[in-house]
């Protein structure tokens, strides 16, 4: 009678070794930076002390005020350094477009009044200007010009509404809207007034 084969394991399946992953390359800086000359370390610390204290300073609106950089390949805020601060924009409320005033009151403190005077207003503005810096302003801007573009062309879908009114109350905004658009003319001649004896 032949003999029985010899049983013969069998060799194991190859186990397979996925790719050798390369991490990002992180820009770390070993510390944060002097919002006045943008070092690690001021060459003359005293000056940057003092010019510092001359300029006025907002909270950095990309970390907000954290310092740190939210995109996890640099440890610090990329705007502000890590600073936590930015200047604050030299610029006026009278400089602001239209829309950029409906922004800058819907910004403020604003409360529903029937008829506010014009100088009211305008202070308003200033005031949201001053409370979201002239980037702030901008931003909302062309959010609020990029929504309306949806609702000239009929393209306003749910995503676009939800989207809208996630960062926006309509309401507020619908009576900033209305407010500077009744005195747009006012506003205009009251924050770039005509020179003297030039007729308005």
């Amino acid at each position: 009678m032949p003999a029985s084969p010899a049983l013969v394991r069998p060799a194991p399946a190859p186990i397979a070794v996925p790719p050798a992953l390369v991490a990002p390359v992180r820009l770390v800086r070993s510390s944060a930076v002097c919002p006045v000359c943008g070092n690690s370390r001021c060459i003359d610390p005293a000056a940057c002390n003092a010019e510092y204290e001359a300029r006025e300073w907002a909270t950095c609106p990309d970390c907000e005020g954290t310092g740190f950089d939210s995109t996890e390949f640099q440890i610090w805020c990329s705007l502000c350094g890590g600073a936590k601060v930015v200047e604050l924009d030299a610029v006026t409320p009278g400089e602001l477009s239209d829309v950029e005033w409906i922004a800058a009151l819907y910004a403020s403190d604003y409360v529903t009044k029937a008829r506010p005077q014009v100088d009211e207003i305008a202070d308003l503005i200033a005031q949201g200007l001053a409370h979201v810096g002239h980037e702030g302003v901008a931003e909302m801007t062309r959010e609020l010009i990029a929504f309306w573009d949806h609702c000239e062309a009929d393209t306003a879908t749910r995503e676009v509404w939800a989207q809208y009114t996630a960062r926006f109350d309509n309401i507020r905004m619908m009576q900033a809207s209305y407010v500077i658009e009744r005195a747009v003319t006012a506003l205009h001649r009251h924050f770039n007034p005509a020179p003297a004896g030039v007729a308005a």
